[in-house]
């Protein structure tokens, strides 16, 4: 087993090798129908973050807004198409694109601590956070899962060492 010893210390660089995919990255100008085919081809994200022509990170976009964008907006079409009340902010034809509903962005750069990671994700209320370079080019993401996983991959190292070897059950 790999030794790995997690602290408040521990850089988000020295656990990158534990991080296990890839996050979904649009451009502002992309729709909510291709974001939407983005996440069923990997369904664990919690985030989709919004690059610039530069690939610069400029915002994100929580699953569940994406969710409740779309399911609003086909309740709109069923209840226009019924006769019924149309939200003027539905217009027909009206393509909503990852600009339109973004968030600032929030994220985890590799000189960052475990700890730090873990207060930006309670401060934002958020269970994923991109990866990035000082020029803010996303290189991957980390999860509230990433974190337990680190956790326990520590606490059993640590175990493992002090019992001689043999991990306590």
């Amino acid at each position: 087993m790999q030794r790995f010893s997690l602290t408040e210390k521990t850089l988000v660089r020295d656990a990158q090798k534990f991080l296990d995919f890839e996050p979904i990255v649009v451009k502002e100008a992309d729709s909510l129908n291709t974001i939407a085919k983005s996440i069923i081809m990997n369904p664990k994200v919690f985030n989709v973050y919004v690059s610039d022509k530069e690939d610069r990170l400029i915002g994100l976009i929580p699953i569940k807004l994406i969710y409740e964008n779309i399911f609003s907006q086909i309740m709109q079409d069923e209840l226009c198409s019924l006769g019924g009340y149309c939200d003027s902010s539905f217009i027909e034809g009206q393509v909503v694109i990852a600009k339109d509903i973004m968030a600032a962005p929030v994220y985890a750069k590799i000189e960052d601590t475990i700890k730090d990671v873990f207060k930006k994700m309670q401060d934002h209320n958020l269970e994923e956070l991109p990866i990035v370079t000082d020029r803010l080019q996303i290189k991957g993401c980390i999860t509230t899962q990433h974190l337990l996983n680190i956790w326990l991959l520590s606490h059993f190292s640590a175990r493992t060492q002090h019992s001689g070897g043999t991990d306590e059950k």
